[in-house]
């Protein structure tokens, strides 16, 4: 009877054995999947960040360049009522604005050129467009 318990008692031992080792690799890839999430975090956020700042600058060009187009409107107006306005400063408000306008249409290039790519928010894997469930883990996208 004692060997019965023995052997019983050495199952046991096994079965626990067994489960540390599986409780490890799970928890090793825990922390796999925990670092891949925080990495994809952490690249889309510095994707947001990057379109913040060129949205900004768009924001600010964009006043400028109402700035500018008022200032003309007002020597234009100028010019129309017996004030003329020499052809050189004309000129050169109409270049400012010109430039000011080609750098707008570049950052907002930049923008439109950036698509998000979806990732899943469990393991950081990437995500193709339409996937409902992450090809790596089998997460909830």
């Amino acid at each position: 009877m004692n060997e019965k318990i023995y052997e019983l008692l050495d199952s046991v031992y096994k079965s626990a054995a067994s489960a540390k080792e599986v409780a490890a690799e799970a928890a090793q890839s825990m922390r796999q999947n925990a670092a891949n999430a925080a990495y994809a975090a952490n690249q889309a956020g510095a994707e947001l960040l990057a379109n913040a700042k060129i949205r900004m600058k768009i924001a600010e060009l964009e006043g400028q360049m109402n700035s500018m187009l008022r200032d003309l409107g007002k020597l234009l107006y100028a010019t129309h009522t017996g004030d003329p306005t020499p052809s050189e400063v004309m000129i050169e408000k109409l270049e400012e604005i010109d430039r000011v306008n080609a750098e707008l249409e570049i950052l907002r290039g930049g923008i439109a050129k950036e698509p998000v790519t979806p990732v899943c928010p469990t393991c950081g894997a990437a995500a193709c467009e339409g996937d409902g469930f992450c090809r790596e883990c089998g997460g909830k996208l």
